[in-house]
């Protein structure tokens, strides 16, 4: 199995997706994120950091 065969095109990809879930604010899913797998990502210090999202705040 092969993943990120054309690193230049892998990295642009990740880097436009984190940057439309800041600007967007959008909550993402995953598999590797904290409990309870849902968080936003935000901008932090030339990079970026993820902000677990917490079930109480979505009732």
């Amino acid at each position: 199995m092969v993943f990120d065969v054309d690193s230049d095109a892998a990295a642009d990809t990740r880097a436009a997706f984190l940057e439309r879930a800041v600007a967007e604010r959008l909550v993402i899913a995953g598999g590797h994120t904290e409990y309870p797998g849902l968080t936003r990502v935000l901008a932090h210090v030339g990079g970026f950091r993820l902000q677990p999202e917490l079930w109480a705040e979505w009732a």
